[in-house]
């Protein structure tokens, strides 16, 4: 009877531990009642029916010392989140709800294992069903890093994300996670159930050494350097508390710092360095310069941690509320996420439960510190994994959410509560020491928001000078700088035009946007010291219109779009196949540009063709698949060559159009086979490019007129509709999200834009609207008896009014963004590679041509000279008098 309970209690164990590891990752499931059910979500209520039966029956159902305390902070907690979502209004929210849900399953957890380990020698069972999960996650992350093929539940799933891109599918691990910190957060928690053990045979330990050395290597590819500190920290707590000989310490160290060495120098790492040393060196000293992803994280931090204290009122956001409060900041300077489990927990339930939850981990901790064996291996290896805990708490960008952590607060808390109440005589923690940790956390709490809102931490931290779209006549400047300077002289243009002392480390000035002339000026900001000595400065370049709008760009944009130009490699005539044409006037029966992809000197690794001349795209390891932007482009320059009685490139443009024609929907659209990334955005399978339709119209244009055959008609047609219903975002200032940008470009009523149809906000590419005008163009030329390019003529007239609007939008006084999104919503600048940039000029050269629109034609020249004057391609002088 005993040998049966023992099996059910290890089968409930190990299915309770694989539920919480991998069935937590899959979300496969279906809809019931507006909730998503998944093996996570109907495993663990019934795995904790199932413990509380046994308990029950068994009479064992009692919780006892820390245990107490631990099932009613979760009691008062789910109590609490649900008052937040209602004083918060967040009742009906739908991330609300699921991260309640997610809490609670997680609460159920903490339960199910404190009742399993009241049964004798279930804590090893839970480390061994451990050990096994995480030897599989090793091996599954090693497969990733060597193939390149990832699992659904992996945000690299999607292979083709990387498509076109010159550095081919990212060779890092996931695991069964979305992304590499969740991946490498689980394998540092659970390293040290695999620390060698004082005692243990040689092979056995040279089998945990191994799979330390696996992780080592995964956590470098990953670029996991906050797991790493974890498990180096975790490691030394552990030599102590397990009375390891100096003497294996010291070689261990070595072994570890040569393997890093030995990984590095073989540039296995994901992002090639000179080592995991000046890898740390360089992203803290990104903070100096307001640059790099360490600072980008601790400013998101002192933002989630600030206003979690000043408008939460230490409250509490409420359940993924500290997510929603980081959504409307620049994302460039303050992450989407809170990327701290502490913070995570301060802004979203408030100081109260933050101190309850760290009370019991700190208490937990310091029982096991202190009481039990030296031998004590569950002791040796809880201590170190509650110590790295605390680590990786920083790593993950919604720690909160994922389920593995739980188990070891409940282990700890369960193991801390045996060593007090199972000794000869049973002890309990005095209320001094709850006292002292509750005091001690208030305090600490207090003293790290003084020194979050000092002067030096927001001079350190403020965000550098960001583009603006300014309609009004002044713009109101406030910068917080360094403790030295006591003096800011402000010059316009080159003149002096106010000098004051600096007060209080602050200062604010009115730009007088609306007294300067049309064109380019220079603000100056220059700071000094109480001795007159120079301490830095910062600059605006403004450019002013003549409908009293204006565009402050920050000097270092313009610095840094200066460098691009100067380090351009592609010119004009390189998009023509006939370099002799490249002056020659755009018809739309006439030759069409070279793709971009021919810029490329490695563009037969890049590109291959079929048997028919349908390009292929590299998308991993010697993996080629169809794009249809490239088909497009290549169908395109197949025609081009065609004009030169080449009637083998005929072949291949009418094979590329028939491909386009068949893979064209009903609805008219051409969905892109391939996933792609822009800046910070996902586009899987399936959406559709609006720069792809409108090539697909010359393309059309172009096989019609050559073939005279209706399916090309037909598929132009379609295309056209679909373009113009579905492509074609109208944008209104009294529906859409407000901003300075839409004002403008709607103050004469509507404004309409070409866009993706992706799901994701709107970019404003200047390629796109180009490639779309073009495209439209063509089509009106066509010669059919229905009509069909009548159709195209009113969108190509009004899209040209709406390319009048935009177009000075792009000048960056050197160089040209590629699309309007610093503007509209406060992302960086995108200065798109040298082939875009040239292309976009070629282009725009042949839109100023048929429009016939003087206007265009000016930013034409303009912008053409970006490549053509040697001013643009220096930044000693900023400003062309």
């Amino acid at each position: 009877m005993n040998q049966i309970r023992q099996k059910t209690d290890d089968i409930l164990v190990t299915a309770l531990v694989l539920s919480v590891f991998f069935g937590a990752s899959i979300s496969f499931g279906f809809r019931l009642a507006g909730i998503v059910v998944t093996l996570f979500r109907v495993a663990i209520p019934l795995l904790l029916c199932v413990f509380f039966f046994r308990a029950y029956r068994d009479k064992s159902l009692d919780f006892r010392s820390m245990e107490k305390s631990l099932i009613v902070l979760l009691a008062l907690w789910f109590i609490y989140s649900i008052f937040l979502m209602a004083y918060r209004g967040m009742i009906a929210d739908k991330d609300a709800i699921r991260e309640l849900l997610q809490m609670t399953l997680q609460f159920f957890i903490v339960l199910c294992i404190l009742i399993a380990v009241k049964t004798e020698g279930m804590e090893e069972k839970v480390f061994l069903i451990c050990k096994i999960s995480i030897i599989a996650l090793t091996v599954l992350g090693m497969f990733e890093i060597v193939s390149g093929v990832h699992l659904p539940t992996s945000g690299y799933y999607n292979a083709s994300v990387i498509a076109n891109s010159s550095n081919g599918i990212p060779r890092v691990a996931t695991g069964i996670f979305f992304n590499e910190n969740d991946y490498c957060a689980c394998l540092a928690l659970f390293s040290p159930l695999f620390f060698p053990e004082v005692g243990k045979k040689l092979h056995v330990n040279t089998l945990r050494v191994l799979e330390l050395s696996l992780m080592e290597f995964i956590l470098l590819k990953d670029d996991a350097i906050i797991c790493l500190f974890g498990i180096f920290v975790g490691l030394v707590l552990y030599s102590i508390v397990a009375t390891v000989k100096y003497r294996w310490v010291i070689a261990g160290a070595v072994y570890a710092f040569v393997l890093e060495k030995l990984i590095m120098s073989f540039s296995l790492k994901r992002v090639a360095g000179k080592g995991l040393g000046s890898e740390v060196a360089e992203q803290f000293s990104g903070v100096s310069t307001q640059t790099g992803s360490a600072y980008v994280r601790m400013n998101t931090y002192i933002t989630e941690f600030t206003h979690a204290i000043s408008e939460g009122k230490g409250m509490g956001f409420g359940p993924y509320g500290v997510n929603k409060f980081l959504a409307p900041f620049n994302h460039s300077y303050v992450l989407n996420n809170p990327h701290s489990l502490w913070l995570e927990l301060l802004a979203n339930y408030g100081i109260v439960i933050f101190i309850f939850f760290v009370t019991i981990c700190i208490l937990s901790l310091g029982v096991l510190i202190t009481c039990g064996d030296k031998n004590d291996r569950i002791r040796t290896v809880l201590i170190p994994m509650d110590i790295i805990f605390v680590i990786v708490g920083f790593a993950s960008s919604n720690y909160i959410g994922i389920a593995y952590w739980w188990m070891l607060i409940a282990l700890s808390v369960a193991y801390a509560s045996k060593l007090l109440i199972g000794g000869a005589v049973k002890k309990t923690i005095k209320k001094r020491y709850i006292a002292a940790t509750v005091v001690f956390l208030i305090c600490l709490i207090g003293l790290a928001y003084a020194l979050m809102t000092s002067g030096y931490i927001k001079y350190k931290f403020q965000e550098p000078l960001k583009p603006v779209f300014e309609t009004k006549t002044e713009y109101k400047l406030s910068r917080i700088t360094g403790k030295e300077v006591s003096r800011v002289e402000i010059s316009l243009d080159g003149k002096r035009v106010k000098s004051f002392d600096v007060k209080g480390r602050k200062f604010a000035y009115d730009m007088e946007l609306g007294k300067l002339k049309e064109g380019w000026h220079y603000y100056r900001y220059d700071y000094y010291d109480a001795d007159g000595k120079e301490s830095g400065h910062e600059g605006y370049l403004v450019n002013r219109f003549k409908d009293q709008t204006s565009i402050l760009m920050p000097e270092e944009h313009v610095v840094n779009a200066r460098y691009f130009n100067r380090s351009v490699n592609v010119s004009t005539q390189d998009f023509y196949f006939d370099k002799k044409k490249a002056e020659s006037r755009y018809s739309a029966t006439g030759a069409y540009w070279m793709p971009d992809e021919m810029t490329d000197k490695n563009v037969d690794q890049r590109v291959k063709l079929d048997k028919d001349g349908i390009p292929k795209i590299l998308v991993g390891e010697n993996e080629f698949d169809y794009d249809v932007d490239l088909v497009t482009s290549y169908a395109l320059m197949w025609y081009t060559q065609s004009l030169e009685n080449k009637n083998a490139a005929k072949e291949k443009f009418i094979s590329c159009s028939k491909w386009l024609a068949k893979h064209q929907k009903s609805d008219g659209s051409i969905p892109m086979l391939l996933g792609r990334r822009y800046r910070e955005e996902t586009f899987n399978g399936g959406w559709v490019s609006a720069k792809v339709q409108g090539k697909a119209l010359s393309v059309f244009s172009r096989a019609y007129e050559m073939t005279g055959d209706k399916l090309y008609l037909d598929a132009g047609n379609r295309a056209l509709a679909y373009l113009q219903d579905k492509c074609l975002r109208t944008y209104d200032k009294d529906n859409d999200k407000p901003s300075e940008l839409l004002e403008y470009l709607s103050k004469d009523g509507p404004f309409s834009y070409f866009e993706d149809v992706s799901g994701n906000e709107a970019h404003y590419r200047l390629d796109t609207q180009l490639y779309v005008l073009i495209g439209l163009y063509d089509w009106t030329q066509i010669e059919s008896k229905d009509g069909s390019g009548g159709a195209a003529i009113e969108s190509f007239d009004n899209e040209i009014k709406m390319l009048k609007k935009t177009l000075p939008l792009y000048d960056l006084n050197g160089y040209l963004t590629g699309d309007l999104m610093h503007l509209s919503d406060q992302h960086i600048v995108a200065l798109d590679a040298d082939d875009k940039f040239v292309k976009s000029i070629v282009m725009l050269r042949a839109v100023s041509q048929i429009s016939g629109d003087e206007k265009i034609k000016a930013f034409y020249d303009r912008y053409s000279s970006f490549m053509s004057d040697d001013f643009y391609r220096q930044n000693k002088e900023l400003l062309n008098r």
